[in-house]
């Protein structure tokens, strides 16, 4: 069985609906300055209502978007003005694996209807030696999250065997019901919206040097060009992973410096771990192993 456990935390469906709506308003603002820039001019309140990427189901529909009455002051909007022809290039029309039609669903849900579908499901179980008797539960393919109680692994009564359990955080498509798992679905679309969406909305093309993904947002920049300098160059998702390695490896230090340094202090060599940062960890494990 499930041993000791919770319902996933609230704070993960909410948490990943506002890193997608974050990402959703990053294209819209950069379509919206944009058409103010190629313009030339600020836009009246009837057409800055107007102002908005669409994920269109195909080409005549795109085609009436561009002819909507909002737009039709905006030539750079139209389909043979510079954005519309932009804006086209990213629609996703029939594509429901398309990043843009999956944030829009993304999105759509979380700020409309619900909170993000987040859920827990099982990744892999590994026992660390066979028994007899010993049973498995396989991988859920099905439409149904992880529940206290669920039954993972059973064993002869009286049989103890050490077993690895290796959770998995999905999040559902609103639009196909196929869960894909949270990080992996976050890391494809802040990727797309960073290096493909907003470079080709800006400048038409993705050859370009790509944005940076992480800026410190807890101080102040005086202005772009200070934030922009100081942004670093890993992904969230990425950092995530390191944070994750690095707290298994905190667990293992201790012991590789012990073979290594068999006469230094514990609490010393403790305090020095504690104070390494994700990546400096890492690097001494692979060193070391």
């Amino acid at each position: 069985m499930l041993g000791e456990s919770a319902p996933l935390p609230e704070a993960i469906p909410r948490l990943a609906a506002d890193a997608l709506n974050q990402l959703r308003s990053a294209l819209e603002h950069a379509l919206y300055a944009e058409v103010e820039h190629l313009s030339e001019r600020g836009l009246e309140p009837e057409e800055a209502k107007g102002i908005e990427l669409p994920v269109a189901k195909d080409e005549q529909a795109l085609r009436e978007w561009a002819r909507h009455r909002r737009r039709r002051s905006l030539p750079v909007l139209h389909l043979d003005g510079v954005l519309g022809r932009r804006i086209e290039e990213l629609q996703a029309y029939g594509d429901t694996s398309h990043p843009l039609r999956v944030l829009a669903e993304h999105t759509n849900l979380s700020k409309h209807r619900m909170p993000a579908a987040a859920a827990l499901r099982m990744g892999a179980i590994m026992a660390d030696y066979h028994v007899p008797g010993l049973v498995i539960a396989g991988e859920y393919e099905d439409d149904s999250p992880l529940a206290v109680g669920d039954v993972l692994a059973s064993v002869p009564q009286g049989v103890l065997v050490p077993l690895s359990v290796w959770p998995k955080i999905g999040i559902r498509r609103p639009h196909t019901g196929q869960w894909i798992v949270l990080l992996h679905e976050l890391r494809v679309l802040e990727e797309w919206v960073r290096t493909e969406a907003i470079p080709r909305l800006i400048v038409g093309s993705t050859d370009v040097v790509p944005l940076p993904p992480h800026l410190d947002i807890t101080q102040g920049y005086g202005d772009f060009r200070e934030a922009y300098a100081g942004a670093k160059g890993m992904p969230a998702a990425e950092r995530e992973q390191l944070r994750i390695r690095a707290k298994v490896v905190r667990q293992d230090l201790p012991s590789v410096f012990h073979q290594k340094v068999p006469e230094a202090l514990p609490g010393v060599v403790q305090a020095f771990i504690a104070g390494l940062p994700d990546s400096d960890c890492v690097e001494l494990i692979n060193r070391y192993q």
